[in-house]
């Protein structure tokens, strides 16, 4: 999902390293002036570590839940942690009518 709602131009003069630890899983994202890049695995000097779960972290990407209330660490550059959460669209609400 983060690959296929990721924004390329609000990416585009951003280049970093993020690890997401969801469990005991590890994913290597590298963000480098609008392109984005996931593998399974961690970097050797990621800028940004972040921990949480799955459904967490699709929360914090789709804007359901904010960062300062969501049961999430991340250690390493501040900026870019929260800036990583800004990359993605988020969906619009829609109703449909009978």
């Amino acid at each position: 999902a983060l690959e296929a709602t990721f924004v390329a131009e609000k990416a585009a003069e951003l280049r970093a390293s993020y690890e997401l630890r969801l469990g005991e899983e590890r994913f290597y994202v590298d963000v480098d002036g609008g392109s984005m890049a996931i593998a399974r695995g961690s970097p050797r000097r990621p800028d940004v570590v972040i921990e949480t779960d799955p459904s967490t972290l699709r929360a914090l990407v789709f804007g359901e839940l904010e960062l300062a209330q969501a049961p999430v660490e991340t250690r390493g550059d501040a900026r870019l942690a929260r800036t990583f959460f800004r990359l993605f669209a988020r969906p619009r609400n829609v109703t449909t009518s009978v």
